[in-house]
């Protein structure tokens, strides 16, 4: 499964994004989909096998960027 996140900060740099299933996956992503951290307007995405999302029924993610500022939302999955 793919879990995808993008954001825009207007004054800091992204730094990255955590994705965590209610089933107790957790991931970090500190590379941005372009490989390249370098704008407050990023996309981070997650590859989680299926295995590891067994039993999810949703996800929290977390965005936060180089000033210690942070947004998250939960959403349902599929």
């Amino acid at each position: 499964m793919i879990i995808a996140v993008e954001g825009a900060d207007a004054l800091s740099l992204l730094e990255g994004a955590e994705f965590t299933l209610n089933n107790g996956t957790h991931e970090t992503v500190t590379h941005p989909a372009d490989g390249i951290l370098d704008g407050r307007h990023e996309r981070f995405e997650a590859e989680i096998p299926e295995a590891r999302v067994s039993g999810a029924t949703s996800v929290e993610i977390l965005l936060y960027d180089a000033a210690g500022n942070s947004s998250a939302v939960r959403l349902g999955l599929k």
